[in-house]
């Protein structure tokens, strides 16, 4: 079993009334597209990026695709995911991608651990 586990260092964000991504053969339409930019950490030495497509629901929908030689992992899901994944970038610092080659549709995007009851702070 090959696993990655690495930190999120930034994200770009794009809305479009619908984009096209072709993946597995075949043309996606997307609203919405989540870019993370991975950096070298404890956990890995590379750097690794994540595309998220969002697009209408689950059904459909291509598999997670994984390219070793560019770094790429490109993740399609529904577009009510969006705002959980935008949230959790903009309120959480770090941030970890874990992804296993062997199940890649399990991708994993967590932060780390913080003590009970502790609140964003208010600036």
């Amino acid at each position: 079993m090959t696993q990655k586990t690495f930190e999120i260092s930034a994200y770009e964000i794009q809305l479009a009334k619908e984009k096209r991504i072709v993946c597995e053969g075949r043309a996606v339409a997307v609203q919405a597209i989540i870019r993370c930019i991975g950096i070298p950490s404890i956990y890995s030495d590379e750097h690794w990026r994540v595309h998220l497509y969002f697009a209408g629901d689950a059904a459909g929908l291509p598999g997670t695709a994984v390219s070793q030689e560019d770094r790429l992992i490109r993740v399609f899901l529904p577009d009510g995911h969006f705002e959980r994944f935008v949230d959790l970038l903009r309120n959480e610092k770090p941030i970890f991608c874990n992804f296993d080659f062997d199940r890649p549709d399990e991708i994993i995007f967590r932060s780390s651990i913080e003590p009970v009851g502790e609140e964003e702070s208010s600036g």
